[in-house]
């Protein structure tokens, strides 16, 4: 057996073991049941998830190429990458941290510095649709320690990227959970002189047992650390469309999507939204690249959704006074589809809020036992 195992007692502990607590978090797995999405095109059946907005739209991943290098080539070298990015008027850095990887090269083993990248992305995205729709169990880690987290296994993760056209090898699964496991992330907030890290890492601990046969096979759990279940009690996270996101082809195209679906929360029919293109390429973790390939970029995203069915063109960037200075942005038109999404997600939002309230005043109040659209009418 394998075990591959980290392990920090600062995140991911259970503090609680009340009915209510468990109860909140159980509303994370009140997704509606799968039911048809656009994908491609087309109107495929398929399964709600979860996005915690907190996490998902801040630069956490090393995007495009060289995310995995060679320990000889960074030999003196600053390891950790800055992506600075802003929310609202806070000036926020994100520092990454790379895992080590070993790869066999030539039949010898050579060590690799491995940033989370587009690949751990989704891999990412994949472990949050299971918690969605399996919800969180407590794990009782090494040392006694109970998290909350889930169970899983390879084959799970490699049947649902087969639904997303992106077949992967069970070696390069198991990679990119290392990827996630090892490496580390850290959220501060610049504050004049001052540096104060505000969130710490997605995940807790994981362990990947290579027992077992058939389907069974490579058994995995991994936990979340408390910020997660933080933001889980809070009710901060938005149900969204699992495969009509992330089957898009490109990265960028999957990043804006889930962008807008996370903060265009009031898109109706006919209304346009601005699309500021320095604020995109921020929170995604590509600000270093220059205006002209930054528009270049954004429009050839923009192409894939458009021809997709979630807008209805592809505008030409214009420009605007923003904070004092010259900003590009798109003005977008969404498609009855995208609207009726947004509205879905909103009376998703409505009806866990309602029964948050029932949990936490009705001691005698239990959750609906099927999935499927939560009734804002709860009395």
């Amino acid at each position: 057996m394998e075990n591959l195992l980290a392990t920090d007692d600062s995140t991911g502990l259970i503090h609680e073991d009340d009915e209510c607590y468990q109860q909140k978090l159980d509303l994370f797995a009140l997704v509606d049941a799968p039911e048809k999405q656009l994908i491609k095109g087309k109107y495929v059946r398929s399964p709600y998830s979860n996005s915690i907005g907190t996490i998902d739209l801040i630069p956490r991943f090393k995007r495009g190429e060289n995310a995995i290098v060679p320990v000889s080539e960074l030999v003196g070298k600053k390891l950790k990458i800055e992506n600075r990015y802003r929310i609202g008027r806070n000036e926020l850095v994100c520092q990454i941290q790379p895992a080590v990887i070993e790869r066999t090269v030539n039949g010898e083993k050579v060590e690799f510095y491995a940033y989370p990248g587009d690949r751990e992305d989704l891999t990412e995205k994949l472990l949050f649709l299971i918690a969605s729709n399996r919800g969180l169990s407590k794990i009782r880690m090494p040392g006694g320690v109970d998290r909350f987290g889930i169970y899983f296994s390879l084959y799970e993760i490699r049947e649902e990227l087969k639904k997303l056209g992106k077949t992967r090898s069970y070696d390069v699964i198991r990679e990119s959970l290392i990827v996630i496991r090892d490496s580390r992330t850290n959220i501060s907030q610049i504050d004049g002189t001052r540096s104060i890290t505000i969130t710490h890492d997605i995940f807790a601990d994981a362990i990947l047992e290579v027992s077992g046969s058939g389907r069974g096979r490579d058994r995995c759990s991994i936990t979340f650390s408390d910020y997660v279940i933080e933001q889980i009690q809070l009710l901060n996270y938005r149900q969204y469309p699992f495969a009509s996101i992330n089957s898009h082809p490109s990265p960028l195209s999957r990043f804006i999507h889930s962008y807008l679906t996370n903060n265009w929360t009031n898109a109706a029919n006919g209304v346009t939204r601005q699309l500021f293109v320095n604020e995109v390429f921020e929170a995604f973790g590509k600000d270093h690249l220059t205006d002209a390939v930054k528009r270049r970029d954004m429009r050839t995203g923009l192409a894939i959704l458009v021809k997709a069915g979630w807008f209805t063109n592809v505008p030409y960037s214009q420009k605007m006074l923003k904070n004092g200075k010259q900003e590009h942005y798109y003005e977008l038109t969404p498609t009855e589809v995208f609207v009726e999404e947004v509205i879905r997600a909103n009376a998703k939002k409505k009806g866990l809020r309602i029964i948050d309230d029932k949990v936490r005043t009705d001691p005698g109040f239990t959750l609906p036992a099927q999935k499927g659209r939560l009734s804002v009418d709860l009395k």
